[in-house]
C-alpha cells in the first residue's frame, strides 16, 4: 500500500513545463489555488487521481483511486509529512526515506509546484528547450496546453520513471 501510495507524488512531482508558458514567478502564491486531475507512473499498473490545494506556502497534495483516499502529502515551509489511509504518518526526514525506499527517488516537492505551473523552480536552474525543460535531474515536457494557457498534459522523466500528468481543474 505504502509505494501505491507515493507512486502518485512521483507523478506530481515530476510535472514540468516548457517555454511556450508565463516566465518564471518567484512568488508560489501565484502559482494555483487549486488543481485536480490524474497521475500514472510507468512503474505502477493504475492511475491515480489528485487534488493538490495551495494557500500562503501551504500545500496539501490528496491522492485518491476509485474514489477512495489513500494519502496526502502536505509542506508548510521546508517540512513535508505524509499521511496514508492506514493510519501512518511520515515526517520530513522519515517521508523523505519512505519516499526513496518505495519510489527509489526522492522528488523535489517544493519545485513540483512550479512544475505543473509549467515553468521551472527559479531557485534552481533549469535547461530550456523549445517544448520542455530539464531541473533537479528530471525532464519535464508539456504535451498539451489548456484553453487558459495552462499546462493540462504533462510527462516528466528521471532515471527510467516517466510520469503522466492530466491536470482536469485549474483554480
Amino acid at each position: 500500500m505504502r509505494w501505491f501510495v507515493v507512486s502518485p507524488l512521483v507523478c506530481l512531482l515530476a510535472i514540468g513545463c516548457q517555454s511556450i508558458v508565463p516566465t518564471p514567478n518567484s512568488n508560489e502564491s501565484a502559482l494555483f489555488e487549486r488543481i485536480k486531475g490524474k497521475i500514472s507512473i510507468s512503474s505502477q499498473a493504475s492511475s491515480l487521481s489528485f487534488d493538490w490545494t495551495q494557500e500562503d506556502g501551504l500545500h496539501r497534495l490528496r491522492f485518491s483511486s476509485f474514489g477512495l483516499w489513500v494519502a496526502d502529502f502536505v509542506t508548510l515551509g521546508n517540512e513535508l509529512s505524509i499521511r496514508t489511509a492506514d493510519g501512518e504518518k511520515w515526517d520530513q526526514a522519515a517521508a523523505e526515506l519512505w519516499m526513496q525506499s518505495n519510489l527509489g527517488i526522492n522528488l523535489p516537492f517544493k519545485s513540483v509546484a512550479f512544475w505543473i505551473s509549467g515553468r521551472p523552480d527559479p531557485a534552481h536552474p533549469s535547461i530550456r528547450g523549445d517544448e520542455a525543460f530539464t531541473q533537479l535531474g528530471w525532464q519535464v515536457k508539456i504535451n498539451r496546453l489548456h484553453k487558459q494557457g495552462y499546462p493540462q498534459k504533462l510527462t516528466v522523466e528521471n532515471a527510467g520513471i516517466k510520469v503522466k500528468i492530466a491536470v482536469s481543474s485549474w483554480q
